[in-house]
């Protein structure tokens, strides 16, 4: 990166994290696409929790103390991309702006997750918990239901990404760098029909993190304990693959260019194969 091109007055060693976490978001991580979905979100939660100190402050003892304090709240896998966020602001500030402290996340350990999120919902809970959400909620869940998109997906589309006519939406730079169509259930339509005849450029306004808080506190609800927003492409793609539809289309429908991928998101009922053994 050339450094002569960075906006002018960059944090020293003796500035608060606080201020080191938003110069690196004004040159680096806005422009970044994980940014506008999920990471402001932690940046905001660092600078929350850490912004108090300098950065020549920071050393294991304060990450490890902060690791324990997400862990409290939240998953291993949730407190591990907090800590990422900020190691990766850290290295770039050690590696591209040459500033002279030691690589303090080596002596971390970062929190992990071992479990598999396999579970899927039945229609019956998945009803119950969407009951349970606020409005602006509940119109996102259904969709994610319905067409297996990504929570990030849904919350970016705008008018002028749907199409009625052919029952499609266009999802634009997605995970893996491309853009899809995606085509659209009877239900979806009507979702999208009313979200459209709201008005708003924007379908949906709610934010990412406040979608799966409600969601995760319906699914509590329901007692659901291991359902996330995530569970819904698992819950829709199985679906898919059980309706008979071959994985080559499912595959194009999900956004995975290797089908071998869809393993780790299908899981069918055994029991309800048997009839093809006969």
């Amino acid at each position: 990166m050339n450094v002569q091109l960075l906006t002018h007055s960059a944090p020293h060693l003796h500035s608060s994290i606080s201020q080191a976490i938003d110069y690196y978001i004004r040159n680096v991580a806005q422009y970044q696409k994980a940014y506008v979905n999920s990471e402001q979100y932690r940046f905001k939660r660092l600078k929350k929790e850490l912004g108090q100190y300098r950065m020549i402050d920071l050393n294991p003892e304060i990450i490890r103390s902060f690791i324990d304090k997400r862990l409290a709240k939240v998953k291993p896998a949730s407190a591990k991309r907090d800590v990422c966020a900020l190691q990766r602001c850290w290295n770039w500030y050690r590696r591209d702006l040459s500033m002279r402290f030691d690589d303090h996340f080596k002596h971390i350990r970062l929190p992990t997750d071992n479990t598999v999120r396999e579970f899927i919902p039945t229609d019956s809970q998945l009803n119950q918990m969407i009951m349970l959400l606020p409005p602006n909620v509940k119109p996102v869940i259904e969709l994610l239901a319905e067409t297996a998109c990504r929570r990030s997906e849904v919350l970016k589309l705008t008018v002028q990404d749907v199409n009625l006519s052919q029952r499609t939406i266009y999802l634009r730079n997605t995970k893996n760098g491309r853009d899809r169509v995606v085509p659209l259930s009877k239900k979806a339509c009507a979702i999208l029909s009313e979200a459209i005849n709201s008005g708003k450029h924007k379908l949906f306004d709610a934010a990412p993190d406040y979608v799966t808080r409600q969601f995760r506190v319906a699914a509590d609800a329901v007692g659901c304990p291991h359902c996330v927003v995530h569970s819904l492409r698992h819950y829709k793609l199985s679906k898919l693959i059980s309706q008979g539809i071959d994985h080559v289309i499912v595959a194009k429908i999900s956004g995975h260019q290797d089908v071998r991928m869809l393993q780790r998101y299908v899981k069918l009922d055994v029991s309800g194969l048997a009839h093809l053994m006969d």
